[in-house]
């Protein structure tokens, strides 16, 4: 039969659900549910389906806050932090250094796709704006003029 290459909305619905439930790209989702048509085939539905294209946007902002809440579990799991040697008859306990760098790449990796698909919420950059007539302009003016 093939996959599926004719838009329907169950099926678009189906696309966007999965997204917002695994922290995988598009190409791996479509790559691995014979369900889904092709990645090339979504990004021209999103192109041609304005609705669709909505729901996409909302889901990649879900997969953001999943790969959030990921990042928390994998910060507060210490089950693995340390290893036990035995020396001389005695176990130690020392810091897994592996496990440790690894989850914080883990952490670091998620954060930042999160950022990309979410800037507003998880991006770095912080922009503070004014509008004229907001007070602002007023404020500054109090603070840099305190007697006036």
């Amino acid at each position: 039969m093939g996959r599926p290459s004719k838009f329907t909305p169950e099926i678009a619905a189906s696309i966007c659900e999965a997204i917002a439930s695994t922290p995988r790209g598009l190409d791996y989702i479509c790559g691995t549910n014979e369900e889904f048509p092709s990645a090339k085939t979504v990004h021209a539905w999103l192109n041609e389906h304005e609705d669709f294209r909505k729901s996409y946007v909302l889901a990649r902002e879900r997969q953001a806050d999943l790969l959030f809440d990921e990042c928390l579990e994998i910060a507060d799991n210490a089950a693995q932090d340390t290893i036990l040697l035995e020396k001389n008859g005695c176990e130690i306990e020392l810091p897994d250094k592996e496990w440790i760098l690894r989850s914080k790449l883990r952490v670091d990796t998620r954060m930042r796709m999160a950022g990309k698909l979410a800037p507003k919420k998880y991006g770095d950059k912080q922009e503070v704006t004014h509008q004229p007539g907001d007070g602002f302009t007023e404020f500054l003016t109090q603070i840099r003029n305190p007697g006036a």
